[in-house]
């Protein structure tokens, strides 16, 4: 019983110990399939306009603004964006140390 509880704080602590990432690349040729994004839609998604004013490097972000991203991008169908005249490809990662 002790060593079950023991795995089970293991496994908690594992899933809790992730990084998420958020990185977009500018692309510089017009892709053949993405979403358009409007300037006001970016501004209710902190860490997709960091990503966008960053472009190219990543960074890590807690697990409540990923999700917000991910979601996000599910409703739109896709994680290459077109903002303003730019297109962007977002990449979201998590890592589990």
């Amino acid at each position: 019983m002790i060593s079950a509880g023991f795995f089970v704080l293991g496994a908690y602590n594992h899933i809790n110990s992730a990084e998420y990432w958020i990185e977009a690349e500018r692309l510089e040729t017009v892709p053949e399939k993405y979403a358009v994004v409007t300037e006001s839609e970016i501004g209710e998604y902190p860490a997709l306009r960091r990503a966008l004013k960053t472009a190219g490097e990543g960074f890590t972000v807690d697990s409540a603004e990923w999700k917000q991203v991910e979601d996000f991008l599910l409703l739109k169908g896709s994680n290459v964006i077109k903002v303003g005249n730019d297109y962007y490809q977002v990449h979201i990662s998590m890592s589990v140390a």
